[in-house]
């Protein structure tokens, strides 16, 4: 694939082709400059992303599930084609079917953990990507209905309440997919819990998706009445995502969070981008050129940074960032601080990098647009500059964090899965090198890619070819050009150097039962969230799916009352203004309907914001009663293990006082002893001249002894006789 779209793109080569009645509609592809720029962004993530999931994967393999690797690259083998699938996609139809096998396919890779998490996450994405691809669909029937076509082209061919229904759905439908402010929740939830390579190519790719379904639309509306109305929304859309995402991140403690709400911010420069391209000459070159390039290098720069998270989850065990403090210290782990080096520089548009050319070219495409709309677009040039800032502050904590210091807990090494692993993990210097050096020959050599890149696409949108000459002699490095990045950058590092010890500390997690309480309640009141969420989707869905069933029935309806107008035509001729007048009111009704739908989904989701709203509260004060109770009982271990202090040493006294009185003891009784056996000794000499005495007394007794036993004996037999005698005499 990568070497396909690199081919077409140096040959500008145009492909189409068509597979008839496939479906009743017919499947298109078109392979044009707009379309080729976006395939070969995305084909060149996905090579990347392949090259580090080989030693990611035999890693992370478990070796009781033999099928798992397979499932993942058979999974993002399929998210590839599907992605290519919708950028060259020739009509709205075949886009919307790309665009759903490709919400199931991703829907694999955020699973692939098969953690309660990670389900969740998953489900979350799967509901709202299919919402997203209801509401394409909604628009798509409206299109076809109203134009017989579905090409991006006939939206510009509606009008009136038609045209600005089906650019909100469309631009709400592929906006899901792009994480537009508001739809974006999905963004944090599975990042976190995806393996890095499958979030490299959400984040760089995946979401370009929308992207290019925002662009193709906006693009049809070229000379529309709306087209200005849908440029000052597309740029307050660009700034709530590009402040919104900056905000979060800046606060947030998972390292791929928070690349994930970076993802959310880094969107808003490519809408702000798309919503000038509504410019002519000058302006509307430097935003198309500007938007296609950050398309490349937002894939570039935000797929790196995922691919470091994946190795620090294979090196540290861990992306939380109370764990992660030193990990990528040079001496530690060189080629990961390279890449993270790389990745910020990148992203935060230092001159020289390739962020740096796609940022200069969108901010000097709002600032002609400033020229003509100086309240409006002024204003939004200004935001653009400081979310820039923004971009940079939250970056340059991360990298305190990630750089220096050491973890707060050792985290132990996993082990390796294969032998091969480590033959495999060479491949990662060369991602690393390999990406490096493409952002570098981007930030210095930014004429070659944008002819490569942008001046195809300038051509077929009609842009002025001295528009076109003047871009390519556009100075990078010039005082104007290089003052509002180095502006943006150094202000962030004076901001950051004032707000450091404001910022809400990285906290310390330790495994204990307060940790163990903290994680029950959240268990519980996550459960009573998502159960929320669920009951508000589900009424969400349900309408949306009422108000497709009612759409579907009236295009029936309407398709049949066609073919009988036009039986009837020639007799019927006087009835054609009263046939019109009740379809125009039916489409009202219809809108009507859609409206009051969306305000109930709308309706729903405040809801649930408030619900959630009040949650978080809840949390918070019952941490903090948590955190109050953790220091009392810290306070009564304290006293505790002082008084026990004390009481051991007291016991320490009392036993040498004890152990000296019994040897005291000891020694009066030893005297004791030898007293007694003194006096023993002298009575024995005292008693020794009577001892023969004695033994004549001890002779005498036991003959004494012998006589009285005979004696005894004697009377015993006499009295035997003597009762014989007289037994006999009777």
């Amino acid at each position: 694939m990568l070497l396909l779209t690199a081919f077409l793109l140096l040959t500008h080569k145009h492909v189409a082709f068509e597979v008839k009645y496939l479906l009743g509609e017919g499947v298109r592809f078109r392979v044009d400059e707009v379309s080729l720029a976006f395939g070969f962004s995305a084909s060149l993530v996905w090579f990347l992303s392949y090259l580090f999931s080989v030693p990611y994967m035999m890693r992370h393999a478990d070796p009781h599930k033999d099928g798992k690797s397979d499932l993942f690259y058979t999974a993002f083998a399929l998210s590839l084609i599907f992605t290519a699938g919708v950028f060259f996609s020739g009509d709205l139809f075949t886009a919307f079917l790309c665009f759903e096998f490709l919400t199931l396919s991703s829907f694999l890779l955020v699973r692939h953990e098969g953690t309660r998490e990670s389900e969740d996450a998953s489900s979350l994405y799967l509901f709202m990507s299919l919402t997203g691809g209801l509401l394409v669909l909604f628009g798509l029937l409206v299109l076809k209905a109203k134009t017989g076509s579905c090409a991006y082209e006939a939206v510009g061919l509606l009008s009136g309440n038609d045209l600005v229904g089906v650019t909100a759905l469309l631009t709400l439908g592929f906006g899901m997919k792009a994480g537009l402010f508001g739809l974006h929740f999905w963004l944090p939830r599975a990042h976190p819990v995806a393996p890095s390579p499958a979030s490299a190519v959400l984040s760089g790719a995946m979401i370009k998706v929308g992207i290019y379904g925002i662009l193709r639309v906006y693009l049809a509306l070229e000379g529309a009445e709306i087209q200005e109305n849908v440029s000052f929304a597309l740029a307050v859309a660009g700034l709530l995502n590009l402040w919104w995402g900056g905000t979060m991140a800046l606060f947030s403690q998972n390292l791929k969070r928070i690349l994930a709400f970076s993802s959310v911010s880094q969107i808003g420069y490519i809408l702000l981008g798309i919503s000038a391209t509504g410019l002519e000459g000058h302006g509307k070159a430097m935003a198309i050129s500007g938007t296609l390039l950050h398309v490349l290098n937002h894939g570039l720069f935000k797929s790196l940074l995922f691919l470091v998270s994946g190795h620090l989850l294979m090196t540290e065990g861990t992306v939380e960032l109370w764990a992660l403090k030193g990990s990528l210290g040079p001496k530690r782990n060189l080629w990961a601080f390279l890449g993270f080096i790389f990745g910020f520089a990148g992203i935060t548009g230092i001159p020289g990098l390739n962020g740096f050319v796609s940022k200069t070219l969108i901010h000097d495409g709002l600032a002609i647009a400033s020229n003509h709309y100086a309240t409006f677009w002024g204003v939004v040039e200004k935001m653009f500059l400081l979310g820039s800032g923004l971009t940079a502050l939250y970056f340059v904590r991360l990298l305190e964090v990630l750089c220096t210091g050491a973890g707060q807990r050792p985290v132990p090494h996993p082990a390796k899965s294969h032998d091969s692993a480590g033959k495999a993990e060479s491949l990662i210097p060369l991602v690393y090198a390999g990406t490096g050096g493409l952002m570098l020959s981007i930030g210095f050599n930014p004429w070659g890619w944008l002819r490569i890149l942008s001046f195809p696409s300038l051509r077929a949108l009609h842009v002025s070819s001295e528009a076109v000459e003047e871009i390519a002699h556009f100075s990078f490095f010039s005082h104007e050009t290089l003052s509002p990045a180095l502006i943006s950058f150094f202000g962030a590092l004076f901001l950051y150097a004032f707000v450091r010890g404001r910022l809400r500390p990285v906290p310390q997690i330790e495994e204990d039962s307060l940790t163990a309480r903290l994680s029950s309640l959240g268990r519980r009141i996550s459960a009573f969230a998502d159960t929320s969420f669920n009951k508000g989707a589900g009424l969400a869905y349900d309408a949306l799916a009422r108000a497709g069933n009612m759409v579907c029935h009236w295009g029936l309806h309407v398709e049949l009352a066609l073919q009988a107008g036009v039986n009837a035509l020639p007799a019927r001729a006087v009835a054609a203004p009263k046939i019109a007048s009740q379809m125009d009111e039916e489409t009202g009704s219809i809108w009507v309907f859609l409206f009051r739908a969306f305000q109930k989904a709308i309706g729903l989701m405040e809801m649930v914001e408030e619900e959630d709203e009040t949650l978080v509260t809840s949390l918070a004060k019952e941490s903090r009663i948590l955190l109050e109770l953790a220091r009392v009982e810290e306070t009564t271990l304290g006293r505790l293990y002082h008084a026990a202090n004390m009481a051991v040493q007291e016991m320490v006294q009392d036993t040498a006082k004890i152990e000296a009185i019994t040897n005291r003891e000891y020694a009066e009784g030893g005297r004791v002893a030898r007293a007694l056996v003194e006096h023993a000794g002298q009575s024995a000499l005292r008693m020794r001249p009577r001892v023969p005495e004695l033994l004549l007394s001890v002779s005498s007794l036991r003959r004494v002894e012998n006589l009285s036993i005979t004696l005894i004996i004697a009377t015993v037999i006499l009295v035997l006789v003597t009762a014989l005698a007289l037994f006999f005499v009777r």
